[in-house]
């Protein structure tokens, strides 16, 4: 925290622990931090003193609002803190409160830019050194009143995502991915706290509400692993049978991202005897289009589009603009492999259509690729070129990074057509690295991109690799910048 106090006496340590041992052990830094010289004042020979000289000059609703602060992880909103530290309206001011632990310096206000429509606002986020944190969160186990708290504090963040998850389908989407990361710490802490106490199924609708921003942010294997520790926890059966549908259904979308089929298989078929169960359509559309995945995957194309029609219909049922995209998209591709180009241009057409209506150019970025594909699959790269620099731009903008992946693969294999070798060998690196940043193995089209290996190899010779090994060497935007540049 650059506490000159804290690294007085942290250097004293150094006689008997080394710097990694050290750092391991001011995990607790309220116990480590302790002998100061003894001719200083009693508060400045430990850590703790110095807290307790400090939280004792506050008075009693003050120290109330200090400790229940220390429920929240990675920053508070003035509305967060409202809401959770005066869940049962026990405190005056909570406003003169903040004013007043700030001008003491136990807490800090950052700014906080979220984007909004074409601007930008300027909102003020509260945070603590990870060392009044951590004497704060002592204090409120101190009071009895930490599982109240927290229970506030989960019940608050639940009712933000699901608010969140509504509005990342339209024009507000980025300001709400960009509210979703930054509570994301906060969002962990409720997690953990309603798997801690059994309430699974407060959780797994929390980490429904979630799965959307973790597929778009990339925590693909942060978000499994929250899904199935749900839904494999002793409390998990005792779920209703719609939300454990729609946590294996959301479960299997993540597994797919990463590239993991079997699990893909497995939590769909899951999901869809589930959603029979609970008479779930909107599980049920999303399971059956995981299915219908896997059998394009398999080559099964017949499969593919009796499945991937079911679930379009079950999405036009339910409303759901966004799976209705995902299937008409879905249809275009097994159409573009079997051939039926104009069919395929046609549905991915109308899925662009439909998302820009829904003002969700994200989503019109993604249906995009699936046009440029179509385009280019017919033999018409010059014509697929622009379509797909354009869905990179503006997937970059969102920061949608597993989409931004697959994109950089597919204008590879355009510059691999077109006979720019180097160009493609770069292309194909720089998506690799992207695809190892996120976890995934997923190549959405192998034998495409094994077609652009082969292609950039034969003319490239040795010089390949080095060219390969130069795209995965770029950051995430220095591959986007030179995929958009001048070719």
């Amino acid at each position: 925290d650059g506490l000159p106090l804290a690294i007085e006496l942290a250097a004293v340590r150094v006689k008997l622990f080394s710097p990694q041992k050290l750092l391991q052990r001011l995990e607790n830094r309220l116990g480590m931090l302790t002998g100061g010289a003894r001719d200083l004042p009693t508060r400045q020979q430990t850590l703790r003193g110095t807290l307790d000289w400090s939280y004792d000059l506050l008075d009693e609703a003050e120290k109330i609002l200090l400790r229940r602060l220390a429920v929240f992880k990675g920053g508070r909103t003035l509305e967060a803190i409202e809401a959770v530290c005066n869940a049962d309206g026990d405190l005056a001011d909570v406003a003169d409160g903040l004013q007043s632990l700030l001008d003491k310096s136990l807490l800090s206000q950052v700014p906080f830019r979220v984007r909004q429509g074409q601007g930008v606002a300027d909102e003020v986020r509260f945070v603590m050194l990870e060392t009044i944190h951590e004497y704060a969160t002592e204090r409120l186990k101190i009071s009895g009143e930490d599982e109240r708290v927290r229970r506030a504090h989960a019940s608050f963040f639940r009712a933000f995502a699901a608010q969140a998850r509504g509005r990342l389908e339209g024009p507000q989407q980025v300001e709400w991915v960009e509210r979703l990361e930054a509570e994301h710490n906060n969002l962990r802490a409720a997690l953990a706290w309603l798997l801690e106490y059994q309430r699974v199924d407060e959780a797994l609708r929390l980490a429904c509400s979630l799965a959307y921003f973790w597929e778009w942010r990339g925590y693909l294997s942060e978000g499994r692993r929250w899904l199935e520790a749900m839904l494999t926890s002793e409390g998990g059966a005792q779920v209703g049978l719609a939300e454990r549908a729609q946590g294996y259904a959301e479960a299997s979308l993540l597994a797919y991202r990463q590239g993991d089929f079997a699990a893909t298989e497995q939590y769909a078929e899951t999901s869809l005897a589930l959603s029979d169960a609970a008479g779930s359509q909107a599980s049920r559309a999303l399971a059956l289009r995981m299915l219908g995945i896997l059998s394009f995957i398999n080559g099964q194309h017949a499969s593919a589009i009796a499945r991937h029609e079911a679930s379009l219909a079950l999405y036009r049922e339910v409303g759901d603009r966004r799976g209705i995209e995902a299937g008409l998209v879905n249809l275009g591709l097994a159409y573009t492999f079997t051939g039926d180009y104009d069919r395929a241009e046609q549905l991915c057409e109308e899925a662009v259509a439909v998302a820009l209506a829904g003002g969700d150019d994200r989503i019109a970025a993604q249906m995009r690729f699936f046009l440029g594909l179509a385009i280019f699959s017919r033999g018409e790269g010059e014509r697929a070129a622009p379509v797909l620099m354009a869905t990179l731009a503006r997937l970059n903008e969102a920061g949608d990074r597993w989409w931004i992946a697959q994109t950089l693969d597919l204008l590879a294999a355009v510059a691999a057509e077109q006979g720019e070798a180097g160009r493609a060998a770069r292309l194909l690196g720089a998506a690799s690295a992207v695809r190892e940043a996120l976890g995934s193995t997923l190549i959405a089209f192998v034998a495409m991109q094994e077609r652009s290996v082969a292609a950039a190899t034969a003319q490239l010779g040795p010089t390949f690799a080095t060219l390969w090994a130069e795209g995965q060497a770029m950051t995430m935007g220095q591959a986007v910048e030179y995929a958009l540049s001048d070719r």
